[in-house]
């Protein structure tokens, strides 16, 4: 998922092809981790432990596999998390040691 300043660049550069420039009217949708965070806490899956790396995997899988039909709404961010494995600490300690021995 784009970082804030990569957005802002992003933003920036389009804005640019306009005679306006940054007083270019645009639309967009933004989601920042908040966002998943208050749905977690509101849908009461607090006892799942997400971490905040956990809640900028599910935004980056949100936003790798948006669909242009239907964009990124609520039933998207919850369908997301609630497809979200945790991973299991243990399990990845077991593999990065495994990783080690190769």
């Amino acid at each position: 998922m784009p970082t804030a300043a990569e957005l802002i660049k992003t933003i920036e550069m389009m804005a640019s092809r306009y005679p306006t420039g940054l007083e270019t009217h645009m639309a967009m949708s933004l989601w920042v981790p908040d966002d998943v965070a208050s749905m977690i806490q509101e849908n009461l899956l607090d006892d799942r432990k997400f971490s905040e790396n956990d809640i900028a995997c599910i935004l980056d899988d949100i936003n790798g596999n948006q669909d242009a039909s239907v964009g990124i709404n609520w039933s998207v961010i919850m369908t997301a998390i609630s497809n979200y494995q945790i991973p299991d600490p243990l399990e990845q300690l077991m593999d990065a040691a495994k990783g080690q021995q190769e």
